[in-house]
């Protein structure tokens, strides 16, 4: 008896055949992944799960947004934002899921701290200029708890799609939040791209263990279930 009994997509692509014992990355030919050690395969998952299931999505929506916006006989400088709430989630989920492995933390019974700690990590991170902690809480409970406890962002959350407007991906000042869809999809998307390029250098040993360290992590049960077929 199996910890399966179905085979099943671990992300867009990859696929785990229950009746062969392998998981195969059907975006290259076939070819069967070795998550257990193979750093590479191991990579290569996080790389598609965020990009087919994160990246892509969030670009799709937003394109579907300016579509729109484009359409509109009545032009309004802070253009409708009608998938606003999913594109926020996605970056939001993009934050902290990649900051968990960057800090090297496990994923635990759920715990609300952790997730904090991730996200304002994450925040500061990436976005350097906020540097008021008061800043970090007002983004995280004004955006991403509002919209997991209430499913709206808050009132003080502004978000434009017009540059002229709103040069910053994301910036706090007189109280508001204020937000530009495109610049912050394209802080993410740098931000991914640089953090891939650091997990496949091998002199980036710390980066590299505390990937493995929570990849496995993740992948604990797919992991015992094809050990015994490497």
């Amino acid at each position: 008896m199996t910890e399966y009994d179905e085979s099943f997509y671990l992300c867009e692509g990859i696929w785990l055949d229950i009746e062969k014992k392998q998981i195969i990355n059907q975006h290259n030919d076939g070819k069967v992944l070795n998550i257990h050690n193979n750093r590479e395969d191991q990579i290569r998952v996080l790389e598609q799960e965020v990009k087919e299931w994160i990246v892509h999505p969030i670009l799709t929506l937003i394109s579907n947004d300016i579509k729109e916006n484009n359409n509109q006989t009545n032009f309004n400088k802070y253009k409708p934002f009608k998938n606003a709430v999913f594109i926020l989630f996605g970056i939001f989920s993009y934050i902290e899921k990649i900051q968990r492995y960057i800090d090297g933390i496990p994923i635990r019974a759920y715990n609300d701290k952790d997730s904090t700690e991730l996200l304002q990590n994450g925040l500061a991170r990436i976005f350097p200029e906020l540097t008021e902690y008061k800043d970090l809480k007002k983004i995280i409970h004004n955006i991403r708890n509002s919209l997991m406890h209430s499913g709206m962002i808050h009132d003080d959350v502004y978000i434009n799609y017009n540059h002229d407007e709103y040069d910053k991906a994301l910036s706090v000042s007189n109280g508001k939040i204020k937000i530009s869809p495109i610049l912050l999809y394209k802080k993410i998307t740098d931000d991914f791209e640089s953090y891939i390029t650091k997990l496949k250098d091998s002199n980036e040993k710390e980066i590299r263990d505390k990937f493995k360290k929570v990849f496995l992590n993740f992948y604990e049960k797919e992991k015992r279930f094809l050990v015994n077929n490497l």
